[in-house]
């Protein structure tokens, strides 16, 4: 690495749920993670952690993070000039964090001991780190073209994203069609152009938020949203708090840059074989008890048989406890349909006169499709009880008016 130069090497402790706020640096940041897990976003992109891996972020990207788990860490603030990513997460085997572990625990030794050495010490173990982790990558011709297609996307929206972005501009200033960068980005981030768009821009709504008193209308012009209401409810879909309620969060900040957020409710959707016994009724009956006890949202109900009657049963379920949940059924093709099969859903719904059908609700593979487009990552928890059929033909499934994305994407 050319002119490498570390600046400081630190350890910390982060306890559950601790949230550091968004934030930049002028110069690199490395975090080497011994233990936790959670949540990252950096440069409008979001990532799930969990050690041991390291982290590197570059100078003016704007990231934070949830440590769902208490991390230990060590983090080193450095420069130089050529590392080739604006953000690289590296997931270490247990060999490479025990080597990697000792590196680290050499810096901090040596940049406690204020030697006249230890500068220059401590800068070429941390060579030796970053250049054994650039190793790992294959194909870097390929990676480097691929970060030069990334690099001018990001640059375009960074300098626009206030104002409506024209894509067949941009695609047409780097020679692609619209519909090819818009595959290539996905291809390469697994993030859909609008998605990241849209994350880029909370992601500045949250600096001003926490670092300025504007208002809420002046933020969300500022940061591109048509109007108040659509700022508000996209906020709202993806952090789980109204722009208000985040900016009251981040005043109980208790360490400088960090607070402790409130632990989301997690999003189920229960996908279900219910038939001809009862411990799938069971577990709706829990999710339902849940839901009401706040301790998760109950969004969405699959069914995965084609016998007639599964849906009426979910939603006898569902009505007992008093609540209206979506109710998807499998349609594709004929599956488990013997009445022997089912004499408990038919009972059922006989007893409490309900005549709902698998065909009177929507295609569960349409359904799943609609609200995953629609869903934050990583907000959803998928219980599946039973057979695989719903999650084989959702990853089968091709790109449509609901998303261009397919199944796998």
């Amino acid at each position: 690495m050319r002119n490498l130069r570390v600046k400081s090497v630190v350890y910390y402790e982060h306890i559950d749920n601790d949230y550091i706020l968004m934030h930049q640096h002028l110069s690199y940041e490395c975090v080497f993670y011994i233990t936790g897990k959670g949540i990252l976003s950096a440069d409008g992109e979001k990532y799930e952690f969990k050690a041991p891996c390291a982290t590197i972020v570059s100078p003016k990207i704007n990231h934070d993070e949830l440590d769902i788990e208490g991390s230990n860490v060590f983090i080193v603030i450095f420069d130089c000039e050529d590392f080739p990513f604006t953000f690289k997460k590296y997931d270490l085997t247990n060999e490479a964090f025990k080597e990697y572990y000792t590196i680290f625990s050499k810096m901090q030794e040596y940049e406690r001991g204020h030697s006249i050495y230890s500068n220059n010490i401590i800068n070429h173990y941390f060579s030796i780190f970053l250049l054994s982790l650039l190793q790992e990558d294959n194909n870097i011709e390929t990676q480097e073209y691929d970060t030069t297609f990334l690099k001018r996307i990001k640059t375009f929206i960074k300098e626009n994203y206030s104002q409506k972005i024209d894509y067949n501009f941009l695609a047409n200033s780097i020679g692609y069609s619209y519909h090819r960068l818009r595959h290539k980005f996905v291809e390469l981030t697994g993030v859909a152009l609008n998605k990241y768009l849209n994350n880029f821009r909370l992601d500045k709504a949250k600096i001003l938020l926490q670092d300025t008193n504007k208002n809420l209308s002046q933020i969300g012009i500022e940061c591109g949203f048509a109007s108040d209401v659509y700022f508000a409810t996209a906020f709202k879909k993806h952090f789980n708090l109204t722009p208000m309620e985040y900016r009251n969060e981040v005043k109980n900040t208790y360490r400088y840059g960090i607070t402790s957020m409130k632990k989301e409710i997690p999003k189920l959707f229960i996908d279900t074989d219910l038939g001809g016994d009862c411990d799938d009724a069971l577990a709706i009956a829990l999710a339902n008890i849940a839901h009401n006890n706040k301790q998760a949202i109950l969004d969405t109900i699959i069914h995965v048989t084609t016998f007639p009657y599964g849906v009426g049963c979910v939603k006898v379920i569902n009505d007992y406890y008093g609540n209206k949940i979506d109710i998807g059924s499998y349609q594709n093709k004929e599956f488990l349909n013997e009445e022997k099969f089912n004499i408990f859903v038919e009972k059922t719904c006989q007893k409490y006169n309900v005549s709902l059908k698998n065909n009177d609700v929507e295609n569960s593979i349409t359904l799943l499709r609609r609200k995953l487009a629609m869903a934050n990552d990583y907000s959803i928890t998928y219980v599946s009880i039973g057979t695989f059929n719903n999650i084989s033909d959702l990853i089968d499934s091709k790109g449509d008016d609901i998303s261009a994305l397919t199944g796998k994407e």
